[in-house]
């Protein structure tokens, strides 16, 4: 599901840099404050979309990307909860 997650986002990080960058050409030569604004969008959605991109392609945890740990519940946790189920209805 992250990954998919994560394919989705990327996709639409490249769909709106593409949007910027048309937007930029348009208007850099008329509007300096735009177009300055647009550029840095543009360089720190360049930067989020290579993060996300290695994440994928390392096979990394998202909590290695966001810098705190992400709450989940462990396998074994959630096995025990499964074992203690089935032995209260036995």
């Amino acid at each position: 599901m992250i990954v998919l997650t994560l394919k989705f986002i990327i996709e639409a990080i490249d769909r709106l840099i593409e949007k910027y960058q048309e937007r930029l050409n348009e208007i850099e030569d008329t509007n300096k404050d735009e177009a300055s604004d647009l550029g840095n969008d543009t360089m720190f959605l360049e930067s989020l979309r290579r993060k996300l991109a290695n994440s994928l392609n390392n096979s990394t945890n998202i909590s290695a990307l966001v810098g705190h740990e992400v709450v989940q519940p462990s396998l074994n946790a959630c096995q025990k909860s499964r074992d203690r189920s089935k032995e209260e209805y036995q």
